[in-house]
């Protein structure tokens, strides 16, 4: 298989991490109300139900997303150069949403410099500090022939 595909269906696998958490996460819940309700009650016949504790139809669908959202970070890194092991697209598959979420926020503030005109270093620049204005000289020791200014021993 082409190494293009493999990395893809791997980073689609890392999308599956975050949906499978998901369900953990719902699972775990349950379990707690189940163990509250015993605690309390002692009534195995009445403890919460798993279906009112997880939605099934969304959790499932937002599964769906999160290999295809995957799959595509992980296309996308690997046709760039920025994936090159089996372990760098099953991570970008995980950080799939976030990876996208970086990705739209440079591009609003590239949008936002190319818009208003703001260049590189101009103190506007999302995290890009200005030059000094008045940059001091790189010896700025004092004089020792000058005495110290502020002794009143003189």
């Amino acid at each position: 298989m082409e190494p293009t595909v493999t990395l893809t269906l791997l980073a689609a696998a890392g999308g599956s991490v975050r949906g499978l958490l998901d369900l953990y996460t719902a699972v775990i819940t349950w379990q707690s109300a189940c163990r509250d309700h015993l605690e309390r009650n002692g009534d195995t016949a009445e403890r919460p139900r798993f279906r009112s504790r997880v939605d099934l139809g969304p959790d499932l669908l937002a599964g769906l997303f999160h290999v295809v959202l995957g799959a595509f970070v992980g296309l996308v890194l690997t046709l760039a150069g920025q994936v090159e092991s089996a372990f760098m697209a099953l991570m970008a598959g995980v950080a799939a949403p976030a990876v996208l979420q970086q990705m739209a926020t440079v591009k609003g503030r590239v949008v936002h410099t190319q818009t208003f005109g703001v260049q590189s270093g101009e103190g506007s620049d999302y995290g890009v500090l200005p030059p000094p204005r008045n940059p001091a000289p790189p010896d700025t020791a004092p004089d020792p022939s000058e005495g110290d200014a502020g002794s009143k021993g003189e």
